[in-house]
């Protein structure tokens, strides 16, 4: 992840963006429907046995460019209870942010790391220069010409600013390289701390993590470079990597283990493709090394959260000007790793929460038939537009090949750091795009050219890509860009 200069004013807007949203009325979970959600969380747990098929075919969706299939294995958890809990996001403080880095540092100096973003005295000293030359601009030239509110919301903006370097730089190193300054100042001066450890590898790890939970960690391997590639068969024989796959999540597991972290079960596990890092000419593809690729989700009651890769209109590309996101958008718990022999070599925390309560032991879910009537009615309006950028290409076919229960995260209404974790149909499968034209080649770098039954196509390759959520207590399909 690239650093961003100007992150403390980029995370400032953030959060006054996200305040904008209106207020609710009631403190209850938001439904869409008629209150079957509502009242069937409130109601006492049941013990009935939910049935499913185990495998579903269904007739083909066809529109213009593009065909939805359906010829999906439909995967249940092996218990009969589907609770419904409830948790909070993680507080962020910057002894929860210190442990973490010193659980991952594993006795070994944190250091601080050469970023865009300043860490050392003298570029926070560049930094206050500039503040205060902005608001000496402001004060002089644009106070009598600009509305007094605008021109003092603005002006406090600036004092803020200068007040939060000034503080960084009483604790900051004199020098990259120097012990790293983990600091509450330099925390929320910068919105994040970003330092490097020295693992005895030919370049040192950098490890970040910020105000809003977030951890980056990254120790690659001199010999590969970070370009991977989902291509590897299951079962095949891997190239210079003994790990086995059962290796590789104990060495997730026990990763998290050390971050205070137990619970958290595989929901991928998949090898790929690493490309060398090399310099000049690269060696033949079938000579590049392998990795794993494992993620770890947190159960519930023993109730898989699946992972997924949404392709959902998750930022409100397709959103018309009725409909405005204030929020950003709803993220499910999750880590992700990159593992090789000499252990981790990339790492992702994402939206790490704390558990609450749980709200029902066991919820009685919508029928079957009513999540694919579901399904059936959104798929045009909710696939499509994610396949959009794809058929200048060629035909675009989305084929559902799995569709998996599990828990998942929607928002609760006035209650805006809390979120319910509920019972969802998750519908995981893959994009193919056939009859090529001579546009198509653009398409080599995200997805893999493959031969089909009439031709060849480009086939993407990322795990878990997952085109539609319903909730499974009310049949009502997710909205990803309002969290319900």
């Amino acid at each position: 992840m690239k650093p961003i200069k100007n992150l403390f004013a980029l995370l400032l807007s953030l959060l006054l963006l996200a305040g904008c949203k209106p207020t609710p009325k009631e403190d209850v979970i938001i439904n869409k429907g008629d209150g079957e959600l509502q009242e069937k969380i409130a109601a006492a747990p049941v013990e009935e046995t939910f049935e499913a098929p185990t495998h579903l075919t269904l007739d083909e969706i066809s529109g213009q460019h593009t065909k939805i299939t359906v010829d999906a294995d439909v995967v249940m958890p092996e218990t009969k209870q589907l609770p419904v809990a409830e948790i909070v996001g993680e507080t962020i403080t910057i002894e929860w942010v210190r442990r973490v880095m010193e659980a991952i540092a594993d006795g070994r100096e944190i250091r601080t790391a050469n970023t865009e973003i300043p860490d050392t005295k003298p570029e926070i000293v560049e930094e206050i220069r500039a503040v205060q030359n902005a608001i000496e601009e402001w004060e002089t030239e644009f106070k009598d010409t600009t509305d007094p509110a605008e021109w003092q919301e603005r002006y406090d903006d600036l004092r803020q600013q200068m007040e939060a370097w000034q503080e960084a730089y009483r604790s900051a190193p004199d020098e990259i390289g120097s012990a790293a300054d983990l600091s509450e100042a330099a925390f929320r001066a910068q919105g994040r701390l970003y330092v490097s450890i020295d693992f005895g590898k030919k370049f040192p790890a950098v490890l970040e993590v910020y105000q809003y939970g977030t951890v980056n960690f990254s120790n690659w391997d001199p010999e590969v470079g970070h370009q991977v590639y989902f291509d590897v068969p299951d079962g095949a024989a891997l190239n210079g990597v003994a790990m086995s796959k059962e290796d590789a999540v104990k060495t997730a597991q026990d990763f998290m283990a050390r971050l205070g972290e137990t619970g958290y079960e595989p929901a991928v596990v998949r090898a790929a493709t690493l490309e060398p890092r090399v310099d000049g000419e690269r060696p033949p593809r079938e000579t590049w090394t392998n990795g794993w690729y494992v993620v770890m989700t947190r159960p519930v009651n023993g109730v898989p959260a699946p992972y997924y890769n949404s392709q959902q209109d998750d930022f409100g590309y397709y959103t018309t000007a009725e409909r405005v996101q204030y929020i950003a958008p709803l993220g499910d718990e999750y880590a992700e790793f990159w593992i090789r022999d000499s252990g981790v070599n990339e790492f992702h925390w994402y939206n790490p929460s704390v558990p609450v309560r749980t709200v029902n032991e066991s919820v009685a879910l919508a029928p079957f038939d009513k999540v694919i009537e579901t399904f059936r009615k959104q798929a045009a309006i909710e696939i499509y537009p994610s396949a959009e950028e794809y058929k200048e290409y060629g035909t675009v076919l989305i084929k559902i090949d799995r569709i998996e229960l599990g828990m998942s995260r929607v928002r609760k209404e006035n209650a805006p750091e809390t979120y319910l974790l509920v019972p969802m149909w998750f519908f995981y499968g893959a994009t193919t795009v056939t009859d090529l034209n001579e546009k198509a080649s653009s398409l080599r770098y995200s997805f893999r050219l493959c031969e089909a039954p009439d031709g060849l196509s480009y086939y993407q390759e990322e795990p878990a890509l997952c085109f539609m959520r319903i909730n499974a207590i009310d049949g009502s399909r997710i909205d990803p860009q309002l969290g319900y």
